[in-house]
């Protein structure tokens, strides 16, 4: 059994702030993007043996200063997947908070054989799922996230 800490660090001050504290036995807590107001930390926890593909995953949002991590619920959003793309295996994998929708997170979803099954969004709450676009080209990266869009032009 081990503890893990997440904590935020200032930019201009350096002062570190606990974000979360957890207690892990065979686990791993992956920070993956903060909310658009940084009142709230996705994070991916795996568990099982890290050095084989059988890990599962569960996403939380972790509020800073330690307070109670709420899961994240996506059993309405593997259904509407499911409807749209006519098999249920396929795997969701959370990318961060989409920066349209404050209050929303966006989630890649990969099929059999990896193929690409679309980009979709869902409330916080796990309700309200909607596919942003099948395009798999339409995802940029930033330096701590990804931003759901097209890519910008070089200049």
């Amino acid at each position: 059994m081990a503890w893990s800490l997440i904590v935020r660090q200032g930019v201009h001050t350096g002062q570190e702030t606990l974000v979360a504290r957890t207690r892990l036995a065979d686990r791993l807590v992956v920070p993956i993007d903060w909310s658009p107001d940084s009142q709230r930390l996705l994070v991916s926890e795996m568990t099982g043996p890290m050095h084989s593909d059988n890990v599962s995953v569960e996403d939380w949002l972790v509020s800073p200063g330690g307070g109670v991590p709420v899961r994240l619920e996506l059993a309405d959003a593997r259904r509407a997947v499911e409807v749209d793309a006519g098999t249920s295996r396929f795997g969701i994998h959370v990318l961060g908070w989409s920066p349209a929708s404050p209050r929303r997170l966006v989630f890649a979803v990969r099929g059999d054989e990896d193929r690409f099954l679309g980009y979709w969004t869902v409330r916080d709450d796990g309700s309200s799922t909607e596919l942003l676009g099948k395009d798999e080209q339409a995802i940029r990266v930033r330096k701590f996230s990804r931003i759901i869009g097209p890519t910008p032009e070089l200049k």
